[in-house]
């Protein structure tokens, strides 16, 4: 997966997927507001390990969610 998060933070334009607002570059993990990437699907519930799948989130955010599908699903189709 951090081979991929460069892409992937780029192609989200560093805009966190679940609350919006910008990822600062600056802030490093544990911090909640550091770069983190969210499964849309989660694999727990059959998602697939694709970048499409894929979305740049904060960490916070991330962890928030954990594998409780947000109704983000239908944008994958």
């Amino acid at each position: 997966m951090a081979s991929r998060m460069p892409r992937i933070m780029e192609r989200d334009r560093w805009r966190c997927g679940i609350c919006r607002k910008a990822i600062g570059k600056s802030f490093r993990w544990p911090d909640p507001r550091s770069k983190s990437i969210d499964h849309i699907v989660p694999l727990s519930e059959g998602g697939d390990d694709t970048a499409g799948n894929k979305r740049a989130t904060h960490l916070g955010c991330n962890c928030g969610r954990m594998n409780r599908g947000g109704g983000e699903q239908a944008a994958l189709f």
